[in-house]
């Protein structure tokens, strides 16, 4: 059984997405703490002046629980955040679609980042036919650090081939995966028309992919 680990992010770019679909467990890693500037609560959009971050603003100040299921958003954020997907997208082919269900989720009044994550993470998933069974870190009540946390979780769910990330890979201290073997996570980016850019622009979040080609033409790329 091959299991894969990652953090919540926010409409989670492509490699993430090929990633879980490759596994058979995708662990959210949800009780370790929040990172400021990273992909937890943002991401990128390509707009007609090139690529912006689209994020959730969190609360900074005063915070006590630092672990990333006990982040609170900030107040009255998503009058901007709608604004900026529909000035960015409002003329793509695939944004009424989209909107419909990220409306939906953006009527939630929870008051936690990861919700908003998960729940666009889920509908994603949903969208594109990714199967694959999803687990909380913070359900296995696993309580060591680093690559001892990442083995731990992995013998919690008796997994036997662990797939790590390109960026996280060379961070692993192997000898502590004595028993689960170790696949590096290999993707290959795909092109796709993009509507904002003369020259295609790599990198850009789910979202990006959703309103310029649509779930099915994703669904495909992952498949290929």
């Amino acid at each position: 059984m091959t299991i894969t680990i990652h953090q919540p992010e926010h409409f989670p770019y492509y490699g993430f997405l090929d990633k879980v679909n490759k596994a058979d467990v995708f662990v959210i890693l949800d009780d370790v703490q929040f990172k400021k500037n990273n992909y937890q609560n943002r991401n990128q959009i390509l707009t007609s002046n090139g690529s912006k971050w689209l994020g959730i603003p969190v609360e900074m100040k005063n915070v006590k629980i630092k672990d990333i299921n006990k982040r609170k958003v900030q107040l009255n954020w998503k009058s901007d955040y709608i604004n900026k997907i529909m000035q960015t997208y409002k003329k793509h082919p695939y944004f009424d679609e989209n909107m419909l269900w990220i409306n939906e989720i953006l009527s939630s009044d929870s008051d936690k980042l990861i919700d908003y994550n998960m729940k666009i993470i889920e509908k994603t998933f949903e969208l594109i036919n990714i199967n694959t069974r999803v687990i909380y870190s913070s359900d296995l009540q696993i309580n060591t650090s680093k690559t001892q946390r990442l083995y731990d979780i992995c013998k919690k769910i008796n997994a036997t081939d662990y797939l790590a990330g390109q960026g996280s890979i060379d961070y692993l201290d192997r000898s502590v995966f004595s028993d689960v073997n170790i696949i590096k996570h290999e993707f290959v980016h795909p092109l796709y028309n993009q509507y904002n850019a003369d020259k295609f622009v790599a990198y850009m979040s789910s979202l990006d992919f959703l309103m310029n080609i649509g779930k099915d033409r994703l669904r495909e790329l992952l498949n290929e």
